[in-house]
């Protein structure tokens, strides 16, 4: 999935989005709010595990941009650039990094905030759920000329049957960003 992933409550949470939605802002501040992270930008679910859709670990780091990390406080001083051509920095997530896989809870898929928009998250249902989850694979189009229809349907049926799926409009600032962490930590930690 083209998705961030965190561990709220012993649980996988996903933040799923086109590049520079939000997803490694996300995983960072939830970092800072004391939860650790399985991955970022991309992550790689095993949907046929025996519990349910699990997330499974991936490289231990985040990768964000230089007015990311202003706005969340991170120093730029220890920090290595990703490439040389840009302002993206690699945080090291070692100390936060799970190496076994969490089961998936849910998944939220990032929009941007419009006007008129009252609500934080709405949640999704039935085809629309699957139809969001499936454009939040990476690299779809290429996986469509390898992977036979009907499989992949139920692969994403599976993943949308074992975790909820969410809409997540997200105002730009740090103001919602801590928002969004307080009512997610609240949401996720009450189910445990």
């Amino acid at each position: 999935m083209h998705a961030s992933c965190v561990e709220i409550g012993g649980r996988a949470v996903l933040f799923t989005g086109p590049t520079c939605a939000g997803k490694s802002l996300l995983a960072a501040a939830f970092l800072r709010a004391g939860c650790r992270v399985l991955s970022d930008d991309i992550a790689v679910l095993n949907v046929a595990a025996p519990t349910g859709p699990a997330v499974l670990p991936s490289f231990p780091r985040l990768r964000l941009w230089r007015s990311a990390l202003n706005e969340l406080g991170f120093s730029l001083e220890d920090l290595r650039r990703s490439r040389p051509e840009l302002e993206k920095y690699d945080i090291s997530t070692e100390n936060a990094f799970i190496a076994q896989p969490r089961p998936l809870t849910a998944m939220y898929h990032l929009r941007r905030w419009r006007k008129g928009i009252e609500v934080t998250t709405t949640r999704l249902y039935a085809a629309r759920a699957m139809r969001d989850a499936a454009q939040a694979v990476y690299c779809a189009q290429p996986g469509r000329a390898l992977d036979p229809e009907p499989a992949s349907t139920q692969r994403i049926a599976g993943l949308c049957s074992g975790a909820s799926s969410h809409i997540l409009y997200c105002k730009p600032g740090l103001d919602s960003i801590s928002a969004i962490i307080t009512n997610l930590l609240q949401e996720h930690n009450h189910h445990l």
